[in-house]
């Protein structure tokens, strides 16, 4: 007779052990290996409880109540993050999150004229005449940013600025 005890439920064990272990001793931006594999599909959607624990609930206190409209995860820079976006305040808001439930960036809408004097004038330049379709406050890693998009027939530019106004990154796309 095998005295060996048996597991009922291997698949949750597994994936209790993979949480377990991607959320133990993580530090500043490092991630467990387990978690940072590349894979086909980039981003997926999926529910809310199907979070890691700490994800979870770093999400659900940044939305302090919100209902959550929709949940995803993807792999950027390597490391698994996990998406949520809600409504507050008649704002839209994009978190993401490590697995381990520290937050990498959170993303506010706003409206242009909220935007820093300097930051207005500065995308107000770089999107030379377009209309403005989004203006977004960017928090991470303890650094606020501000995007701006512009958009006019055949051609979208969009600009990340810091503070003062500097350009961090500027996209342009043309079409047709």
């Amino acid at each position: 007779m095998n005295t060996r005890p048996r597991l009922r439920f291997p698949l949750a064990a597994a994936m209790l052990a993979a949480m377990t272990i991607t959320g133990a001793g993580l530090t500043g931006c490092q991630s467990s290996s387990l978690i940072t594999e590349p894979r086909a599909e980039d981003e997926r959607g999926i529910a809310l409880a199907d979070m890691p624990p700490p994800a979870r609930q770093s999400i659900e206190k940044l939305a302090s109540g919100a209902q959550i409209e929709e949940c995803r995860t993807m792999i950027e820079e390597g490391s698994r993050m996990f998406v949520a976006e809600f409504e507050r305040d008649g704002r839209d808001v994009e978190v993401e999150v490590y697995a381990d439930g520290r937050v990498c960036c959170v993303e506010t809408e706003t409206k242009l004229e909220e935007l820093p004097r300097d930051v207005r004038a500065s995308a107000s330049s770089h999107l030379n005449g377009l209309n403005v379709t989004e203006c977004v406050t960017k928090e991470s890693k303890g650094t606020t940013t501000y995007v701006v998009e512009g958009k006019k027939t055949g051609q979208k530019v969009s600009v990340e600025l810091d503070r003062t106004g500097k350009v961090i990154t500027k996209e342009v796309t043309s079409g047709k």
